[in-house]
């Protein structure tokens, strides 16, 4: 699954960053917030911020909320954590279940 994401994310949706540690760029939600926005699932990307600062990462979080669940993926605060801890595959989990969900929209 991981190598079929990276794929995705390398030559499809072309992130502003090559991306080659799913669990570890994608912790601090930037990079879900820039591939939400580009396929407009976003009504704005502006407010996101690429940084450790926790502070900054609980509002990329809360931004992330509302797109998700819009798409019916849940979020949990739990599930916040693990994402943040870099829990393995949960990142991978995230993006599976959006690629479904953007290839359905389009």
């Amino acid at each position: 699954m991981s190598e079929t994401l990276l794929n995705w994310l390398n030559n499809e949706v072309k992130l502003s960053v090559p991306i080659s540690d799913i669990s570890s760029q994608f912790a601090n939600g930037f990079l879900f917030g820039e591939l939400l926005s580009r396929y407009k699932l976003l009504p704005t990307f502006d407010e996101f911020k690429n940084t450790t600062n926790r502070l900054d990462i609980t509002k990329n979080y809360g931004l992330l909320q509302k797109a998700f669940s819009d798409l019916t993926i849940q979020l949990t605060e739990v599930q916040k954590g693990e994402l943040l801890a870099k829990k393995k595959y949960k990142a991978e989990m995230y993006l599976y279940k959006l690629r479904q969900k953007i290839s359905n929209k389009l």
